[in-house]
């Protein structure tokens, strides 16, 4: 009885094991170091996620892209991929991050209550994080425009101070008696 009991939970640990997790998707788990714990949760496998974008190269995260793209254009997506899409656009460097393409696919989970309230929760860090870094984006930006204004001004005073520099010469080189040799 007991070794029956034993093969039965066996096959069965070893049939859950073949379902793909998150439901919807066959190599939902290609993200996870090998030999980690299987995540307990959406958002914990989000963060796995989150975590493997941060380390691709440039020609590993353009195919990251193109395969999230693809994921997210499916009719049937979760709430899981457009994350999975979301925490891409907003944690990947270079090219493919996109902050305010982020914050707009993050919209919809925030203003339906039906979603699940941990991915929910998550969203609206997402959300609030990726304001956060606009705004200090935008900060940067026009931190950047003034001190390059102040560099162009400091260049053109220093032009005109030569130039009156140079005329100051001239006219004490023309009001000078001239020397006999």
């Amino acid at each position: 009885m007991k070794r029956c009991l034993a093969i039965c939970c066996a096959a069965l640990l070893t049939a859950c094991s073949t379902f793909p997790w998150p439901p919807g998707q066959a190599d939902a788990t290609y993200w996870i170091k090998a030999g980690a714990a299987r995540p307990a949760s959406h958002v914990e496998s989000l963060l796995a996620y989150a975590e493997y974008v941060r380390g691709l190269s440039a020609a590993e995260s353009a195919r990251e892209h193109e395969r999230q793209r693809l994921a997210f254009a499916a009719r049937d997506r979760s709430d899981f991929v457009r994350l999975q899409y979301v925490l891409l656009l907003s944690t990947a460097a270079g090219p493919g991050r996109d902050l305010p393409r982020a914050r707009q696919l993050l919209e919809p989970l925030l203003k339906d209550d039906s979603h699940d309230i941990e991915l929910r929760r998550l969203a609206a860090h997402l959300h609030a994080a990726a304001g956060e870094l606009l705004d200090a984006e935008r900060r940067s930006r026009d931190e950047q425009r003034r001190a390059n204004d102040e560099q162009r001004r400091a260049a053109d005073l220093d032009q005109k101070l030569e130039a009156l520099k140079s005329i100051e010469q001239r006219m004490i080189q023309r009001s000078s008696p001239e020397k006999p040799r």
